[in-house]
């Protein structure tokens, strides 16, 4: 009878402990989910604001950009067929004109290829209308939900990751463009699914364990991306655009004014360059003419 009495309270102290710690594992779980909601939100928030700060800087200095990319490279060919000259005399003259529509085919390729970047980035959606706060705290309430319930990293099975990939991509796209109304639809059309009910608690504990371990990788992959977003040039250039707005400065004005000063100056070293080139040119024709006895 003794034995029968230890045996139940054995039971009830395993069960007690796995309950502990399936609890721990749970606080855990939604702690780095919450974390992991909160940076996918970060990363959608910036790179939607930077992504539509590129479109007003392009809009106000992208013909200034390939003007002076069309000079810049104009100026390093000029450089290099003197320096070609200079080495090789007026056989270089002769590679150069078999050269020429090459080059100039290349020039046209660079300038076209950036003019199509240009015209790219003009044509991307406008900037999500302005929502009331109340709204504005909805959506981030809801997209934290979301994220939260649908991320492909909580995902147990390949076909359920790309299903929740398919979803978070819908959700991220909802949320940058400001629309709560398609959010709501999300929420109401997708339920998370139920979990396995059948699981024993050493399977639950592994499951669990592996869902943290997901979890902290997702964390890190998001923070390596955000910081790479950071580092790009256009969120920098964003930076500066906010830091002078928040001295009541206009930067893209700014911009554009040092980038007029910059193409003039450009365009007076092509001039110098092309001088150069002309006499330097000549001089090797002249040094190539046979001589009369």
């Amino acid at each position: 009878m003794q034995a029968q009495r230890e045996n139940p309270k054995s039971i009830v102290l395993v069960t007690s402990t796995e309950e502990a710690h399936l609890g721990r594992l749970q606080a855990e779980i939604e702690e780095r989910k919450s974390l992991l909601a909160d940076l996918e939100m970060t990363l959608t928030t910036r790179r939607r604001a930077v992504e539509a700060f590129e479109v007003r800087y392009l809009a106000a200095v992208g013909s200034l950009l390939t003007q002076l990319q069309r000079l810049q490279f104009q100026i390093e060919e000029c450089y290099l067929r003197i320096d070609e000259i200079e080495e090789h005399g007026f056989r270089a003259v002769q590679w150069q004109q078999r050269e020429d529509a090459y080059r100039t085919l290349y020039e046209k390729k660079m300038a076209e290829d950036f003019e199509r970047y240009v015209r790219e980035c003009l044509r991307r959606p406008p900037e999500p209308p302005a929502l009331a706060p109340k709204e504005r705290q909805e959506m981030k309430d809801l997209y934290r939900r979301l994220a939260k319930a649908f991320h492909p990293d909580l995902a147990r099975t390949a076909q359920e990751r790309d299903n929740c990939a398919r979803l978070m991509a819908q959700i991220n796209d909802a949320y940058a463009c400001g629309d709560l109304a398609r959010l709501r639809q999300i929420a109401e059309r997708e339920q998370p699914g139920a979990a396995d009910l059948l699981e024993t608690p050493a399977q639950r504990i592994e499951r669990l364990r592996c869902q943290r371990a997901a979890l902290d990788q997702a964390i890190a992959r998001l923070q390596r991306q955000i910081r790479r977003l950071e580092n790009e040039e256009m969120a920098q250039l964003y930076r500066k655009a906010e830091r002078a707005a928040a001295c009541g400065r206009d930067f893209l004005a700014e911009t554009a004014a040092q980038l007029q000063r910059r193409l003039r100056r450009k365009e007076q070293e092509l001039r110098w360059a092309q001088q150069e080139l002309e006499e330097i040119t000549a001089h090797a024709r002249w040094r190539r003419r046979p001589r009369r006895c």
